[in-house]
């Protein structure tokens, strides 16, 4: 929303000269900056946090479950628990080969809208600059504004993108041994 009203207030900069227009569309593409960039920062925060807490707590009950297990089963109590070990350092070895996969797999998920966007922008800014040898210089305000809007979107873009990072990473780490 806040990227459609920066858009309209570009329009309406662009058809009227008013101060007011340019002020509040300034102010709405602060606040989509500050915005996109606090999202980042507590999301990582959170899992970061969150992260650290549950993964000490699964070494926790894994080694719980494992003593139980052993004492609880005297004789098959102990192949069991081994049994289990095995397999989790089995995941562990899955984990490393599937996480490097994956984040191959969210780079090539998140190129080719990147590289749209940003072929778009680069486009948006040599139209600009094209429009500023004709005489009005709200046609090329009105389209590097446009262009500004699309730096935003591909600043959200990589937002999402390090959500996205991050959020594949913290579930390959919930195999941790």
């Amino acid at each position: 929303p806040l990227i459609y009203s920066f858009l309209a207030l570009s329009l309406c900069k662009g058809l009227f000269d008013n101060p007011l227009v340019k002020s509040v569309q300034h102010f709405i593409k602060w606040l989509m900056g500050i915005s996109l960039t606090g999202m980042t920062l507590i999301f990582s925060a959170y899992i970061s946090i969150t992260g650290a807490i549950s993964s000490s707590a699964d070494v926790l009950a894994v080694k719980t479950a494992r003593t139980v297990i052993s004492n609880a089963l005297p004789v098959v109590g102990g192949m069991i628990s081994d049994a289990a070990s095995t397999v989790l350092s089995a995941a562990n070895m899955i984990k490393t080969s599937a996480g490097a996969m994956s984040l191959v797999a969210v780079c090539a998920l998140c190129a080719g809208p990147f590289v749209k966007l940003s072929v778009r922008m680069l486009l948006m800014k040599l139209a600009a600059s094209a429009c500023e040898m004709l005489p009005g210089a709200r046609l090329s305000g009105f389209i590097n504004d446009i262009a500004a809007a699309l730096s935003i979107l591909l600043g959200l873009l990589g937002s999402i993108s390090i959500m996205l990072f991050i959020s594949f990473m913290s579930v390959i780490k919930v195999v941790a041994v």
